[in-house]
């Protein structure tokens, strides 16, 4: 498969915002991206580190202070307002105002770009809004006012007014911000979805990491230390670089689980070996409690072999020292003999 050319394209892009006095604070320098049809593309990066300024600059929101910047082949500075909003839709973080109006109302909205200036919607406009409820699964929701919507729901129906608007990029500022780990979810799914099956090119910026290296297609890695960074996460994983990216003084990112874990200074190493589903959850609450786990063999004081019918043998130094039947009683004689 021969790979489109991007729909967005960014080289040697400087960004930031200007203070008072014209003076400009440059957030980022020299930043090279693409971003493409298609795929489900998550930003990262820690608080501070200009992920909305990058997202807002690519939006045309804010005026890249240096470099280039092309959407469909052609110059962000060559778009008119109108255009643009053909082109591009955006969904900035923050909770919905429009408590009063319908779910389809609100979707809706997402026309404006084709309704002319009295704003009438055409039977087209209204087919293409009853086919994006249906896509977005909130087609028995229409009549409902949003105000009556959770926080998952309320932002399908902002994402089915991004889809309204029908231009081939979304981008989006921390969707899933106000939701719980399944709506999180839910929303990620939805949206690889969409990119796929409607060869969108989305992009969003998350904290989320771990719901994005289940679903994302592609990675941006920014912070303030490096230029960004762009790959699918699983060469980023391989090559080391979210291991770099993410692990600091208190904190590793296990490249094997795909998990983040505590560091502590001078951990008691147990080796521990039996069913994987048991030996996972034990070292889970090992890790928690300064306990590193491995198969270290004779040079581990502690040792436990999990077997069947969750029997958990504990020696110490080669010698019985127990058996346990709950992670907790575990943990607990554990912490004793420590």
């Amino acid at each position: 498969m021969i790979r489109e050319e991007p729909v967005i394209l960014g080289e040697n892009l400087s960004i930031g915002y200007l203070l008072q006095g014209r003076k400009f604070k440059v957030v980022h320098d020299r930043l090279n991206f693409s971003l493409f049809r298609g795929e489900l593309t998550c930003l990262l990066g820690s608080n501070g580190t200009g992920k909305s300024t990058l997202l807002k600059t690519v939006a045309g929101l804010i005026k890249p202070l240096n470099g280039n910047l092309k959407i469909m082949g052609k110059p962000l500075s060559a778009y008119h307002e109108e255009e643009m909003s053909k082109v591009l839709s955006i969904v900035l973080t923050g909770r919905t105002h429009a408590g009063g109006l319908s779910v389809y109302e609100v979707v809706a909205l997402g026309r404006y770009p084709y309704t002319g200036y009295f704003g009438k919607l055409s039977d087209t406009d209204h087919q293409i809004i009853r086919n994006v409820l249906i896509k977005t699964g909130i087609e028995k929701l229409s009549g409902v006012l949003t105000a009556e919507l959770s926080d998952g729901e309320r932002q399908k129906v902002m994402i089915a007014k991004a889809l309204a608007q029908e231009s081939p990029v979304i981008l989006l500022d921390e969707p899933t911000a106000y939701l719980d780990l399944a709506s999180r979810m839910e929303i990620m799914d939805l949206l690889h979805t969409l990119a796929a099956k409607e060869n969108k090119a989305i992009l969003l910026s998350t904290h989320d990491l771990e719901t994005a290296l289940k679903l994302a297609d592609r990675l941006w890695l920014l912070s303030p230390e490096n230029p960004l960074i762009q790959g699918i996460q699983e060469d980023l994983a391989i090559q080391g670089i979210l291991s770099k990216f993410f692990t600091n003084s208190r904190m590793d990112f296990d490249t094997l689980t795909g998990s983040f874990r505590l560091n502590y200074e001078n951990p008691e190493p147990v080796s521990i070996q039996g069913r994987k589903e048991d030996t996972h959850w034990i070292s889970n609450a090992l890790a928690r409690n300064g306990f590193c786990t491995g198969n270290f063999g004779k040079e581990a004081r502690i040792s436990i072999d999990a077997r069947e019918d969750h029997q958990y043998i504990l020696s110490l130094e080669g010698k019985p020292a127990g058996v346990f039947t709950s992670v907790e009683d575990l943990l607990h004689e554990m912490n004793r003999l420590r």
